[in-house]
């Protein structure tokens, strides 16, 4: 099992955080990218005290944003 063999763990994050990590990422970082990216950024909002290691990277891609969607986490 490659996955098994790749991943250590699994992280919840809450949906909510994920629209709070894409307001930040539009109105904070002045980027915006898709709501699926966001959830790299919700888990280091819902987990400020894990241990994420020496350097982290994070991968956000895209900017194929729902405009309801946008609406709603700019508000």
């Amino acid at each position: 099992n490659l996955s098994g063999q790749l991943i250590d763990e699994i992280l919840i994050v809450k949906e909510k955080t994920i629209k709070e990590a894409l307001k930040h990422m539009i109105l904070e970082e002045r980027t915006i990218i898709e709501a699926s990216s966001c959830v790299v950024v919700a888990a280091l909002m819902d987990y400020p005290n894990y241990d994420f290691g020496k350097e982290v990277a994070l991968l956000l891609s895209g900017n194929n944003i729902d405009v309801n969607l946008m609406k709603e986490v700019i508000k």
